[in-house]
């Protein structure tokens, strides 16, 4: 008797066992695939606002209008649905400098105006010199930081438990090719390095994406929303760092 209740016991426990065990690997194969699950494109809000929007079309022969047309698109889909929070330091900058410079121009300008020349040389020869001052500092950071740089970007984990999530997206844009490289760059806890002439670190995971303006852009130029969102996903959740 007591051999077939312990007989009997086993498998019961067994069987318990096991249920949790799959019960575990179908929570774990859940989160791992969450990132995917979150964007398919019929939960996607950059689809539904640009079904809601006017197409975006655009003249197939001018390669900025392709780029730029682009580069909204991208944008709108990692703060729609990845909730990306933009970062707007580096125009925000670059606003700065071209203002102080138009206003150094304008102030040495009406001064000049107003005062006689001989009285006012002083002032407008310092306006002008610390003007051509902030335009070289206007280009060498459009050179050095601005760059290629068509995005800057970080989603924090809802729940606290992750480190934030920084991206830096990077283009190689020529105006002569039907190519638009772009690189991702994702990383945890710290910001990938702005500078152009920095490569990614090791804690920076680069993700390629190399498209050709065809692939995004109908023959009438009206911005397919579609290919675009799906390439950018497929790139994203390529990382595997569950960003959704």
């Amino acid at each position: 008797m007591n051999t077939s209740s312990g007989a009997t016991k086993r498998p019961a426990a067994a069987a318990k066992t096991g249920a949790a065990g799959a019960a575990a690997k179908a929570g774990a194969a859940a989160k791992a695939g969450t990132s995917l699950a979150a964007h398919k494109p019929d939960a996607s809000l950059f689809l539904k606002h640009r079904a809601d929007d006017s197409p975006v079309v655009v003249n197939r022969a001018v390669a900025n209008e392709l780029r730029h047309a682009a580069d909204d698109a991208i944008k709108q889909i990692l703060t729609d649905d990845f909730k990306f929070v933009e970062s707007h330091s580096i125009v925000d900058t670059q606003l700065g400098l071209g203002y102080l410079s138009a206003l150094l121009s304008v102030g040495g300008a009406v001064y000049s105006y107003l005062i006689p020349f001989h009285e006012s040389k002083t002032v407008l020869v310092t306006c002008l010199l610390t003007y051509m001052a902030v335009s070289a500092v206007l280009m060498a950071y459009n050179w050095l930081v601005r760059s290629d740089i068509m995005f800057v970007g970080s989603r924090r984990d809802p729940s606290g438990l992750d480190p934030e999530v920084h991206l830096v997206i990077r283009h190689g844009f020529d105006r002569y090719s039907h190519m638009y490289p772009l690189r991702f760059q994702l990383s945890k806890g710290r910001l990938p390095r702005q500078s152009s002439s920095s490569s990614s670190s090791p804690a920076t995971t680069e993700i390629k994406l190399n498209k050709s303006f065809g692939d995004w852009f109908d023959v009438d130029g009206q911005l397919v929303a579609e290919r675009l969102y799906a390439d950018v996903v497929d790139a994203i959740a390529s990382d595997r760092l569950h960003v959704e």
